[in-house]
Formats: structure tokens, C-alpha cells, sequence
């Protein structure tokens, strides 16, 4: 993470811009965007880890792939 926060891009920048935090975290503020009418996210990986991949399949895509962003219009 260390390598993503510089002085161009300090952590406020990467909070307001990237999902970051705890899996809940994450998961709130994507409910949050569903909410607003988002229908479509770009999910990628924040280092070169592949575990990354593991984890947002885990915790993001398979709790969200049940959303009908349709119905919430």
C-alpha cells in the first residue's frame, strides 16, 4: 500500500477514490453507491498480489451478485 500513497496522491485522496478498509467497509460503501443508482463498478487490485483477486471474488463479488440494480430504481 505504501507504494500507492505518495506525496501526489496522499491517503485522503486514496480514501475518497479507492474502497479502502475493512471488508465491511468496503461492502458499505458499495451498498452505498447501489443506493445512489450505480449500476456498474471497476473493481481492480491496489498491488501486484493475486490474493487481492481471492479477496474481492470472496467479499465483493459474491455478496453483490445477487443485487438487481433494476429494482432499485
Amino acid at each position: 500500500m505504501l507504494g500507492v500513497v505518495s506525496d501526489e496522491r496522499p491517503w485522503d485522496y486514496i480514501e475518497a477514490v479507492y474502497l479502502t478498509g475493512t471488508i465491511d467497509d468496503i461492502q458499505r460503501r458499495i451498498q452505498q453507491r447501489i443506493d445512489a443508482g450505480v449500476e456498474e463498478i471497476f473493481l481492480h487490485t491496489m498491488t501486484a498480489d493475486p490474493h487481492q483477486l481471492d479477496l474481492i471474488a470472496e467479499h465483493v463479488l459474491e455478496p453483490f451478485s445477487r443485487v438487481d440494480t433494476r429494482a432499485i430504481r
